[in-house]
């Protein structure tokens, strides 16, 4: 009869360790599919956050040529001697260009203050 009991302790320590090698491949199945997902979304945030610098970037260029075309026309109001009909239009086309500068600057703010809310900065 002991025989029998060990044979049986013996058994079920054998199915347990098969089981554990089953759960243990399994396991590692899944962390090896965990880290190519990871992978795979460090790639995506990756591009993900270098369109969106190439986005700011292009609209602080933006605003940096509005800038200097305002600047311009300040210029050319001050130096040119020009006809009412012209400082009119001059400085409408100023507006315009505040106007735009103002757009361009609520966009950076905007996707800046968003990629801040999105990563938990204050």
């Amino acid at each position: 009869m002991d025989v029998f009991k060990k044979d049986m302790i013996l058994k079920k320590i054998a199915n347990e360790i098969k089981s554990n090698k089953q759960n243990i491949g399994t396991s590692v199945s899944g962390l090896y599919e965990l880290k190519n997902k990871n992978s795979h979304l460090r790639e995506l945030y990756d591009e993900k956050k270098q369109c969106h610098n190439t986005i700011v970037n292009l609209k602080k260029d933006q605003e940096i040529q509005i800038l200097r075309l305002l600047h311009y026309l300040e210029k050319s109001l001050l130096d040119s001697d020009l006809t009412n009909k012209m400082i009119g239009e001059a400085k409408h086309e100023q507006q315009i260009l505040i106007n735009k500068l103002k757009n361009i600057q609520g966009d950076i703010t905007g996707m800046t203050d968003q990629v801040k809310t999105t990563l938990g900065e204050n």
